[in-house]
């Protein structure tokens, strides 16, 4: 059986609740120990300045909030799933450099030595490195807790 893969670019930067709803379809009321979600830095705020020549002429407006959104919505996914999982701690973690990244898109792969030194730089911090210490555990069988998926309104 041929499968199609989909770059889920626009639209779906940040897949965790369809993973987390494909997980529960497929294995159903099993035990987690922890949700992680990796992202690729956080986006770099952008504002489009006024010109002569009129940005709305070129793209409608509604195009550019759109754009807008996408850009932004891999963080909105990250703090909704923050939020939503806020009494069963370690349980959801969110891994995502927080600066350095957000000049460095997805297709220059030359510029991996600057993907490695800034995401070396985000694990030398002292509250990541405590969240990676505790993913560790979980991951290798050592959780503080586990919750059932189903109980997690997924």
């Amino acid at each position: 059986m041929e499968e199609n893969f989909v770059d889920a670019g626009l639209g779906c930067n940040n897949p965790v609740k369809q993973l987390l709803q494909e997980a529960t379809q497929e294995f159903g009321e099993r035990e987690v120990s922890c949700i992680v979600s990796i992202g690729t830095g956080k986006p770099k705020v952008t504002g489009f300045k006024k010109s002569g020549f009129g940005l709305q002429r070129v793209l409608p407006t509604d195009l550019i909030k759109a754009l807008a959104n996408m850009a932004t919505d891999t963080e909105a996914e990250a703090m909704e799933m923050k939020e939503r999982y806020r009494n069963c701690p370690g349980l959801y973690y969110r891994l995502n450099v927080d600066r350095g990244l957000e000049s460095i898109s997805l297709e220059e792969w030359e510029k991996l030595g600057e993907v490695k030194t800034h995401t070396m730089a985000y694990l030398q911090d002292e509250d990541v490195s405590q969240k990676v210490d505790e993913i560790a555990k979980a991951l290798i069988g050592m959780p503080t807790r586990t919750y059932s998926l189903g109980c997690l309104g997924i």
